[in-house]
């Protein structure tokens, strides 16, 4: 996803956890895009507290 064209609203936000790997890079190593969806949910959860701190 690209953010600055798909979601103007959390692009402001970044860099959230894990900007720049897309879920290919997650699968190397014996790895599994599932592996992404910890560290990018709390990305979105960083974001979120900071939008709430404004």
């Amino acid at each position: 996803m690209d953010l600055e064209h798909d979601c103007e609203f959390l692009h402001r936000f970044n860099p959230l956890s894990e900007w720049g790997k897309c879920w290919r890079d997650f699968e190397t190593d014996g790895g599994d895009w599932n592996d992404a969806l910890y560290p990018i949910g709390n990305g979105i959860k960083q974001a979120i507290e900071k939008v709430r701190r404004r």
